[in-house]
């Protein structure tokens, strides 16, 4: 970091998390995936020879340089600066939903907490597809604590959203990352298999813009339903979705920055 005369904060806005979570990352580099050390490698800008030494120390496989990873795309600064003029909760996400930078609205939506207790990998200011999938608590707001709504309605779509992405980019490493949390799962992996067969037959189940049932657990929690629309970027490897949330009343200036999305709506946690 001295010779890159840079600091966490700087490292930390890179990759789009807090100061602290790149502190404690940094502080515990042996025990990270080696996707993770990546972002961190790739954030400090480090030549290549350095960054495979890196790797080396601890104990990983220096990543692939072929592909731009998402947190590094040129377009980060303008698409930051868009969220945060959105008033209703927003995110911005690469490929493998691993989230790259969200609004306030969007961390006061979903913060670590009693709804959200601290899940590794799987927390949705970290990447939202691993919280529908992964969460223990996920069904306390994705559902409105109904089992039965949880799974129709959100887990479901998620499941076959990402069986479609896969059968398209089976060598991302972070959607190859996402099948080995699934596989930990049995009743996740059987859903998987379902899903994956309804995708052949049917095409990407994740077309439905229905609102959802869900858990506002801002305020005055309660009961309601939630929208997630969702932004694809030509040409970029980011994307961005917006919750419209009933009953908020948002004045953004007559957009809430998430009306020309594809349909894909079950991406947009993260």
């Amino acid at each position: 970091m001295k010779t890159r005369r840079t600091t966490k904060r700087a490292v930390a806005n890179r990759i789009g998390i807090h100061e602290k979570t790149a502190a404690n990352r940094m502080a515990r580099a042996a025990g990270l995936s080696s996707e993770v050390l990546g972002e961190l490698v790739e954030a400090l800008n480090t030549p290549d020879d350095i960054c495979a030494a890196t790797s080396r120390l601890a104990g990983r496989v220096a990543p692939s340089k072929k592909a731009v990873a998402s947190w590094l795309s040129p377009d980060l600064p303008a698409y930051r600066a868009y969220l945060d003029s959105i008033k209703r909760p927003s995110v911005l996400y690469g490929i493998g939903w691993r989230v790259v930078h969200c609004n306030k609205a969007y961390r006061e939506l979903f913060p670590p907490g009693p709804h959200i207790p601290v899940f590794p990998r799987a927390m949705p200011l970290e990447n939202g597809v691993l919280y529908m999938l992964r969460h223990p608590n996920a069904a306390r707001l994705l559902g409105a604590e109904s089992m039965e709504a949880y799974e129709r309605h959100w887990r479901t779509l998620a499941l076959a959203h990402f069986a479609a992405v896969y059968q398209e980019n089976r060598d991302h490493p972070e959607l190859q990352n996402i099948l080995r949390e699934r596989e930990k799962s049995p009743s996740l992996y059987a859903s998987y298999e379902s899903a994956t067969k309804w995708v052949r037959e049917h095409g990407d189940v994740a077309v439905s813009s229905e609102p959802r049932p869900f858990f506002d657990p801002r305020g005055e929690e309660h009961v309601t339903r939630a929208q997630v629309l969702p932004e694809a970027h030509p040409g970029s490897p980011l994307q961005h979705a917006t919750w419209v949330i009933e009953g908020d009343v948002v004045d953004d200036g007559g957009g809430d920055g998430g009306d020309g999305g594809d349909g894909g709506d079950d991406e947009g946690v993260g």
